[in-house]
């Protein structure tokens, strides 16, 4: 079965300014209250300048280069790591039900970047 992420069908010009907007507004308006990482979204609303400090050295550290953080982005859409996830549950899917992982992939997408 060929990943969803790479049928060149699905990336239509439209779907892939919405991801970029989904990306941007994450990363300009964050939403402690819905966390992908928990203990970051505790630092958010607990000690923000931490918070702000951190950022600002992770984004100089990795996110300096635009063309860089959209090619990992876009590395990390085609070739998933099971082995290092951000969210052990997506990661747990997608290594024992591949087939729940691209039902639950295709539903996000149409419901988050569309």
């Amino acid at each position: 079965m060929k990943d969803i992420l790479l049928v060149e069908l699905f990336w239509t010009e439209n779907l892939r300014s919405s991801i970029l907007l989904s990306i941007c507004s994450l990363l300009t308006d964050p939403n402690p209250d819905d966390p992908l990482v928990p203990d970051i979204a505790r630092t958010y609303k607990m000690d923000k300048p931490r918070y702000e400090k951190t950022a600002k050295e992770w984004t100089q550290k990795y996110a300096i280069d635009r063309q860089l953080v959209l090619l990992s982005i876009c590395s990390l859409l085609c070739d998933p790591n099971p082995d290092d996830p951000l969210v052990p549950e997506i990661a747990r899917t997608f290594k024992t039900d591949k087939e729940k992982y691209m039902q639950t992939a295709r539903e996000w997408t149409r419901k988050y970047a569309t």
